[in-house]
Formats: structure tokens, sequence, C-alpha cells
């Protein structure tokens, strides 16, 4: 339960702390122009791409697929060195294909052995698949920290708002990678988010329109509501934990509206997204991934009858709705 309240807490403060009075000005635009602003590459951008060998193991034979390893330069620059550079995995299958999936994690892991299945899988289904581990995730964590970790220890407000920003950066970033590197289609280029990859995932897609589909699992919109869902959410810790940095619970709407998914959800694209949620979760309770939904115009979804980490059962489930979507949006 402890490490329930301390992901709720997260997930709570990643929408608070983007939004601060003053970050743009005195006297604030509005909150859609702030952020498609915000989060636009430089103008010209330019960079070199790493890209390295790896070992094929048997299953990678087997599965007619080859890896690589890809290191891309973030756009925004941290004080953590191993943070600045998106330590990713390239996958693809072996016979010639033009889709392609980007891929956006959970947020902490102990290893690499559930993203790698995930990239496998998706690969041998005839996609190419990058594998983008968002801000301090996996070989991006400081050292001393687990995968992830840093993101809720690094310092509060400024730090969660570079935080977002970077990783939507990223995102596009990849995207832009993919396409002028790889010989993928604009529109062959879907989005998969998993968790918190999937709260970035269904940001970006809602604030880049450029994305032609969208698989989003475990995730949602409408963040403030996480205060009114129930007292088993550790509602007592997720407030005392806002005072600590001036935030009072009774603001927190507005202050999250510019950074909540929900807000840039428009129905009109209803059939690029596909959505998927446990109806006992804890931890993105139900109604979140419901009220998504309903922005969007009721597209295309999954309910699990799961919690978050016992979703994990459902992967195979999961991934074989994530491709019959991206089959049908992202057609060859």
């Amino acid at each position: 339960m402890k490490r329930i309240w301390r992901l709720n807490t997260l997930v709570l403060l990643l929408g608070a702390f983007l939004w601060t009075p003053g970050l743009f000005g005195e006297e604030a635009p509005d909150p859609v122009d702030v952020l498609r602003k915000h989060f636009e590459l430089p103008a010209g951008d330019s960079f070199q791409v790493e890209i390295g060998p790896r070992p094929q193991n048997r299953l990678d034979r087997f599965l007619r697929i080859s890896s690589r390893s890809v290191r891309i330069p973030s756009v925004v620059k941290t004080r953590i060195e191993r943070n600045n550079t998106i330590d990713g995995l390239f996958y693809e299958p072996l016979e010639p294909t033009d889709r392609a999936i980007l891929f956006l994690p959970w947020f902490k892991d102990r290893n690499m052995d559930k993203v790698e299945w995930i990239c496998q899988f998706l690969a041998a289904s005839g996609y190419k698949v990058f594998f983008m581990p968002m801000g301090y995730q996996f070989g991006r964590a400081p050292k001393g920290y687990g995968s992830g970790s840093f993101i809720g220890k690094g310092g509060g407000t400024d730090h969660l708002q570079e935080w977002a920003r970077q990783a939507v950066l990223d995102v596009r970033r990849s995207r832009k990678w993919l396409i002028e590197s790889q010989g993928i289609h604009p529109e062959k280029l879907g989005l998969l988010g998993i968790s918190l990859g999937g709260f970035i995932g269904a940001l970006t897609y809602g604030v880049c329109p450029e994305w032609r589909s969208a698989a989003i699992v475990l995730a949602g919109g409408n963040l403030a509501n996480l205060l009114q869902v129930g007292a088993d959410l550790g509602v007592p810790q997720v407030t005392k934990e806002l005072k600590r940095f001036g935030v009072d619970a009774k603001d927190l709407p507005a202050l999250i509206r510019p950074f909540d998914p929900i807000t840039y959800a428009d129905p009109a694209r209803k059939n690029g997204l596909f959505l998927a949620n446990g109806i006992f979760d804890p931890l993105v309770p139900f109604p979140l991934g419901q009220d998504l939904w309903t922005a969007y115009g009721k597209p295309n979804r999954l309910i699990l009858p799961s919690g978050h980490a016992s979703s994990v059962v459902f992967t195979p489930l999961i991934l074989t709705r994530v491709l019959r979507h991206m089959d049908r949006t992202l057609k060859p």
C-alpha cells in the first residue's frame, strides 16, 4: 500500500508541478498555445545518432528479427549527463517493412526483460520498434538510482516540468529519426505508451496532431479527479505532499489542466486512438480512463478485469489488440 501511495503521489505531482504561475511570463496566454509552443522542436533541428550492434540471441533468430542500440541526443540538457542521451533499442523484422511503433515504458523496472519481450513480439509481427526510455529510466538513470526512481526525487516543480518537457521532445525527435533515417512514412508510425508512458503518450498524441495512431495502456486523463475517487488511494498523503510545494488540493484542477492529456482530446481523432484500462486499477482508477475515453468520443478500447500490476497476465491479449489497432490505422 505504501508503494501505491508513492506512485499515486507521483501521478498527481506530475500534473500539479508542470504548471506554475509566471512560468511563461506574468500574463499567461491560452494554456493550449503555451503548451504547443513549449514542446516544439527547435527550428532546423539536427542531431547525430549513434547506432551500435547487439548480439542476436536464439529467440531473435527464431523470430527472424534483429536489434540494435540507438543513442539520440536529447533536446533538453539536464544536470545528469547520462540523462542527456536517449539510450534506446531498435528492433526490426528481417523481412522489409515500412511500419513502425515507438514504445514508451512504465514508471520503474528492475531489468529490461519485459521491455525486450514486448519489442520482440511487436517486431515479429511485422513492425520496426523503437523503445524509447524516458528521462531517468534504464540507461538514463543516475548512478545509484534504479530505473525511474529519480523522476520523483530530483527536486520539486522545476525538475518535473523539465522531465515532462524532455519526455515529449524526446518522442518528437525520435519520431523524426525514424522518418528521416529509417524509411518510415509519417502516416505509418504508431505510438504505444504503457502506464507512465501511457500518460506521456496520451499527452503527446493530443498535443501533436502529426501522430496518426496511438495505443494508450493503463493511463487516462482528468488527473485532478484522483483526489476524489476514494480514500483507499492515500488521499491524505497526497494532499500533504502537495502542500509541501505550496499546492492546495482545491487549486489542482486549474494547475493540472494545461498538461492534462484530456485538455487536448479531440473527438475527430478518435479513430486513431486505442485505450486499455483495468477496472480494478488502484493506481490509475478506472474513472480516469473513462474520462479520456469519453473526451475522445468513445474510441476503441479494452477493459481488463485486473488492477494495475496484475494486468501483466493479460499482456498477450493487450498486445494482440494493440497490433489489431495498428494494423487498421497504419495500413501497409
